[in-house]
């Protein structure tokens, strides 16, 4: 485990000085460049791997959002699917960022990486399912007109 930190730390710094973000100068960097990184990192992520979800996110996301549109849902049903996209959509790029991250450790098998892996698999999986369900409540009730609408 001490060999996996030590890698860890090794890509963390390879990383800082390629890149030229999180480094100790972090402070004195420009809001601009922050965002800059930060739509840079996006970018990259929804490029993604071998696998990409993103292929999948997105045209759900866009029809759901459609959809919503369509029916009349509330600015505060409106507010929950866009949270949950979101979170769907933020879940998806942290586990793109572990991917990355475990690639550049090491190519061979390591069990603790599969197992991190699959644990950022699990929460994408979870993040997924419970928008789905809400995203199923919210439109088949303003699709049907019942469950009290507000």
């Amino acid at each position: 485990m001490d060999r996996l930190v030590g890698k860890l730390r090794l890509v963390l710094i390879s990383f800082d000085l390629r890149l030229g973000v999180m480094s100790d100068d972090s402070r004195n960097s420009t809001w601009l460049r922050k965002f800059q990184n930060a739509f840079r990192g996006i970018t990259i992520g929804m490029r993604g791997g071998r696998t990409n979800s993103f292929f999948v996110h997105i045209p759900i996301a866009t029809a759901t959002i459609i959809l919503a549109l369509f029916v009349g849902v509330s600015k505060i049903e409106l507010s929950i699917l866009l949270l949950c996209i979101a979170t769907v959509i933020s879940a998806e790029l942290f586990n793109s960022s572990i991917e990355r991250l475990a690639a550049s450790i090491t190519k061979d098998h390591d069990e603790e990486i599969g197992k991190a892996l699959d644990i950022a698999s699990g929460a994408v999986l979870i993040v997924s399912i419970f928008a789905a369900i809400i995203g199923l409540i919210v439109l088949v009730s303003a699709i049907l007109g019942g469950w009290n609408r507000a």
